[in-house]
């Protein structure tokens, strides 16, 4: 997982790394680093080589930004470029709908994506998928391993953008150190925060989801349209997350009850067999 934590109080930003978690820049200096930040990430057309799908994968171009997707089992196949990408990170962003209400699980160079059934018990509504591509040099003949999974689904609003290596690297981003996670928690980590940040991640956010800083729960914030994050204060702190099950306590006193009323329910009886005896 990766998380990101932003050094700022203002607007939470529309992109994080593509880290579990991160922290980003102080408030004073938020409009000169966004200034910065938008001059340097430029929109992107990349030229990909034909290829030969497998059989059984069928991908219809609807639209100069839409494909429907038709899997009858899970594929994987390479996406070549035809022109080098030098000393830049490569972005990707689309939208993904599902048609026939199967959960769309999309892999690039293992970076997954999920949106969830629509028989999920608790589902994420994850509809916005986002890729960010290592900052290693891609030749003419490398590209980009995806995997697809069985179903039908659209995918649409495709976004491709390019930005320098170092942008991601630079002082207003800070990585956090993650934990080992017990019990109940799906992350936990410590992070630094050299100012009042925003600390966002690459999860999901879902009903039962709870966020802790330093054992305190905080509000959380739905950051990069479907994923949670939170602000946090200056100074080291040690941040958790985690997921309790809606119902589950309901689901405990239905069933506690239950066995209070099957058990009050023999007693009855027991005591009116003695009666009559």
């Amino acid at each position: 997982m990766q998380t990101t934590v932003i050094d700022s109080k203002t607007d939470v930003p529309d992109t994080a790394p593509a880290s579990v978690a991160t922290l980003h820049t102080p408030a004073k200096k938020d409009a000169a680093i966004a200034e910065k930040h938008k001059s340097q990430i430029q929109e992107y057309e990349p030229q990909f080589q034909t290829c030969n799908l497998p059989d059984g994968l069928v991908i219809e171009k609807l639209a100069p930004d839409s494909y429907e997707v038709t899997a009858d089992q899970r594929y994987q196949f390479t996406l070549n470029f035809t022109q080098s990408i030098t000393d830049q990170i490569l972005l990707l962003s689309f939208e993904v709908e599902s048609l026939d209400g199967n959960p769309v699980v999309i892999e690039m160079d293992q970076i997954r994506n999920k949106l969830s059934g629509k028989t999920a018990p608790y589902p994420n509504e994850n509809h916005q998928f986002h890729y960010q591509f290592s900052t290693t040099d891609r030749a003419e003949d490398s590209g980009l391993q995806i995997s697809l999974s069985k179903g039908k689904y659209r995918i649409s609003r495709i976004q491709w953008h390019v930005c320098p290596k170092n942008l991601l690297q630079s002082k207003e981003i800070t990585k956090v150190s993650t934990l080992p996670t017990s019990a109940d928690e799906i992350f936990s980590c410590t992070a630094q925060a050299d100012t009042d940040a925003y600390f966002i991640t690459s999860i999901p956010r879902q009903h039962g989801m709870k966020l802790w800083v330093d054992g305190k729960k905080v509000p959380m914030l739905t950051v990069n349209k479907a994923f949670c994050g939170a602000i946090v204060p200056e100074g080291r702190h040690a941040i958790r997350i985690t997921f309790t099950p809606p119902g589950l306590y309901w689901g405990y006193t239905i069933s506690l009850l239950s066995v209070l009323a099957f058990l009050f329910s023999i007693r009855r009886r027991l005591a009116f067999s003695l009666a009559r005896c």
